[in-house]
């Protein structure tokens, strides 16, 4: 072997030897860069997922998820032991408890249905008018006459809230449904927890 042909073998190793820095630190970017994207990758599955993909049902739910809410729904029950929950400090948790699940993260807020809420009301047919009057939005009853007043409304327009309250008046729903895009499993069964207890 020659020097010369020596020399050309040998060119590749000496050229990485020659400008080592430079490669050294476009390695070291390259690697940085990687590793920035490997730690945002979101390893998670969607609901959907556990069903057959090309199912009729699971097509159907792809179609209309968006507009009529997904098959992530969250709800809680509230019930008395005694008497019903026309009292001052049941009505005051249903409002409590409805507005926890209105902060819960990736929360539909036009989705969520109780008693409290201002997406529950009724119409009241009055000379020239139908009225749409929440029952209990926005503020629980402050007295004797609006707590009366509140469960009159309850009974005699009771459509509104028939899977809102059970039909012996025990017992009240909260319900939400959630984007799922932006669900954080975890989080969100975590301060579902606080809420519970």
């Amino acid at each position: 072997m020659t020097e010369l042909s020596r020399r050309r073998s040998l060119a590749p190793g000496d050229y990485i030897l020659k400008f080592r820095v430079p490669i050294g630190l476009v390695l070291v970017a390259i690697t940085m860069f990687m590793g920035y994207w490997a730690a945002h990758v979101r390893i998670a599955t969607r609901f959907e997922n556990f069903f057959p993909s090309n199912h009729p049902d699971t097509l159907l739910y792809r179609r209309y998820h968006i507009h009529y809410g997904g098959a992530q729904t969250l709800a809680v029950m509230l019930r008395v032991k005694h008497g019903d929950i026309f009292n001052y400090s049941t009505l005051q948790k249903i409002e409590d408890i409805t507005r926890a699940v209105n902060i819960l993260p990736g929360v539909d807020h036009n989705e969520v249905f109780s008693l409290a809420s201002y997406r529950v009301a009724f119409a009241k047919a009055v000379p020239g008018a139908l009225i749409s009057t929440f029952y209990m939005y926005p503020r629980i009853p402050q007295n004797q006459q609006q707590l009366s007043e509140l469960k009159h409304n309850v009974m005699v327009y009771r459509e509104p809230v028939a899977g809102l309250i059970t039909y012996d008046n025990k017992g009240a729903l909260i319900t939400a449904s959630f984007n799922e895009g932006a669900l954080d499993y975890k989080q969100l069964f975590d301060q579902i927890v606080t809420i519970v207890y």
